[in-house]
């Protein structure tokens, strides 16, 4: 049915449910399965944040290190049901959402699959602007998980 699906992530309970039904769907269609992380850059908005000043450097090193974990275990689940998942994680200046169904037609995705809600922060109310945004502009079928 779905030949290429994409889980996009972000640690939050509902993004790791939602990589799970991924890995369920991947497996009972023999799909390949993409995991998609989407990192907002380091902003300099306070004269303490300079570039040289390690800030930015930590900043990335703790991305990489996060990513890494939740990606290792999607890893281990997927491998125990024999799914063969593809990683990645990108920055984007400009909307989560945008950059998630950009990447999404960019890789002839057929199904993206998200949760309901992501981290708190600015852009999360209700179902969750990224999730509704994704809704909304994706090219292709949405799944929202809780």
């Amino acid at each position: 049915m779905f030949k290429r699906i994409l889980a996009a992530i972000d640690g939050s309970e509902q993004s790791m449910n939602a990589a799970d039904v991924a890995i369920s769907l991947a497996s009972k269609y023999g799909s390949e399965l993409t995991v998609l992380h989407v990192v907002v850059p380091f902003t300099f908005n306070d004269e303490r944040n300079h570039p040289g000043t390690g800030l930015e450097e930590e900043y990335r090193r703790r991305i990489q290190e996060q990513t890494g974990k939740w990606f290792e275990g999607i890893k281990r689940k997927a491998g125990e049901n024999n799914v063969k998942v593809k990683t990645e994680w990108t920055e984007t200046s400009g909307p989560v959402q945008y950059e998630i169904t950009r990447y999404a037609d960019e890789q002839k995705m057929e199904l993206i699959v998200i949760g309901s809600k992501g981290r708190p922060g600015i852009e999360r109310l209700y179902l969750g602007s990224v999730a509704s945004a994704v809704l909304m502009y994706a090219s292709c079928p949405v799944l929202v998980v809780r």
